[in-house]
């Protein structure tokens, strides 16, 4: 999880990210990548539109063309203009469309994302406005971290009311994280040797999945007892 910025300077950015956002939909026949295999281009009937590209949209490129990702990044890096050939002939014998979305990240409009026309957009804004929210007002939750990205958009809110001492002296807290994925984390406060401090467990532990050998101690305990004590609190 990224430290971040102050959630008031991700909202911020979130905004402008939200004003600044362009979609189009094409023809695959009128998608053409340059020869620096950088510079995108979408054609209409109204002009043209070129674009920088980000390196999720080269991946959404080659996952729709059929093109290994190694295959692609050795020819974007050593034979651009062999790339460009390879996706302008395949994007060429294609009947369908495609949504390009678009966004100004602050140098210039780039291509951020090639997906199905019928795709449902669901962006950054709209997530933060439905989930924060359902924590605002209350001190018993906490944004502890925040951070936008090209491709992600980070969250993770702790409940602070929702703890319970493993060992004495040992606590451990619920906490959601917002991101692409949904995980469930566990923080451990440990005050031991007058020396109290906090720390985030790296696995993400499931009634399903026990941990191996190598992965059973965190901080001198079982992780099984902290599974076992904490989780049906949860549940």
């Amino acid at each position: 999880m990224k430290t971040g910025r102050p959630l008031n300077e991700v909202m911020m950015e979130l905004n402008r990210q939200n004003q600044m956002k362009k979609d189009y939909i094409g023809s695959a026949q009128a998608l053409r990548l340059f020869d620096d295999g950088q510079t995108f281009e979408i054609g209409s009937a109204s002009g043209t539109q070129k674009l920088g590209t980000t390196r999720l949209f080269h991946r959404q490129v080659a996952s729709a063309l059929g093109i290994p990702a190694k295959y692609y990044d050795l020819m974007q890096t050593q034979k651009p203009e062999l790339l460009a050939q390879n996706v302008n002939a395949w994007f060429s014998d294609r009947d369908n469309s495609y949504m390009i979305r678009t966004m100004d990240y602050g140098t210039g409009r780039v291509a951020r994302a090639l997906l199905s026309d019928r795709y449902r957009r669901i962006d950054n804004m709209e997530i933060a406005s439905a989930v924060l929210p359902l924590f605002a007002g209350s001190d018993q939750y906490e944004v502890v971290s925040s951070e936008v990205t090209e491709n992600r958009l980070y969250l993770k809110i702790v409940n602070r009311r929702l703890e319970m001492e493993v060992v004495p002296g040992d606590y451990v807290q619920a906490d959601a994280e917002q991101g692409n994925i949904i995980l469930r984390f566990v923080f451990r406060r440990v005050c031991r040797f007058a020396d109290e401090y906090e720390r985030q467990s790296k696995k993400c532990f499931r009634r399903d999945k026990i941990p191996d050998e190598s992965q059973r101690t965190y901080c001198g305990e079982k992780q099984d007892d902290m599974r076992k004590n904490f989780f049906p609190v949860l549940e």
